[in-house]
């Protein structure tokens, strides 16, 4: 795991090599993990700074943070130079909540396993 230092040095590596400040990233970043250095670096390590518009078609919107959100790697190089749809937004940002609460949980000691609710789905599925 990285030091809060090698984490702050990486985020803002990251954010200057895709056009940003490092504010402008965290502004994009899950409120889960935009807490803690560390668990903001976990998160952007498995993540693509996908756009919305792609850099291709919209080079004036390559480095507008409100053209850019998280999304993991399969699903953004599959599409290529296609313009994100709105499910592929809403499935991208869902993910990206759900991969930076697992971290969260994991590694801040912001929230307790016993205190996340976790739906019951035997009632949902008709199985009582």
């Amino acid at each position: 795991m990285m030091t809060t230092l090698e984490a702050e040095v990486y985020l803002a590596d990251r954010a200057d090599n895709h056009g940003l400040s490092l504010e402008q990233l965290m502004d994009i970043t899950p409120e889960s993990v935009a807490d803690s250095p560390v668990e903001s670096a976990m998160f952007w390590e498995d993540k693509h700074m996908s756009h919305i518009l792609p850099k291709s078609l919209y080079p004036s919107m390559a480095n507008d943070p409100d053209n850019i959100i998280p999304e993991d790697a399969a699903p953004n190089m599959a599409r290529g130079a296609e313009v994100m749809t709105d499910s592929e937004i809403a499935a991208a940002q869902l993910d990206s909540e759900y991969d930076a609460l697992l971290i969260d949980v994991m590694y801040s000691g912001d929230t307790h396993y016993e205190t996340v609710e976790v739906p019951d789905l035997i009632p949902f599925f008709g199985f009582i």
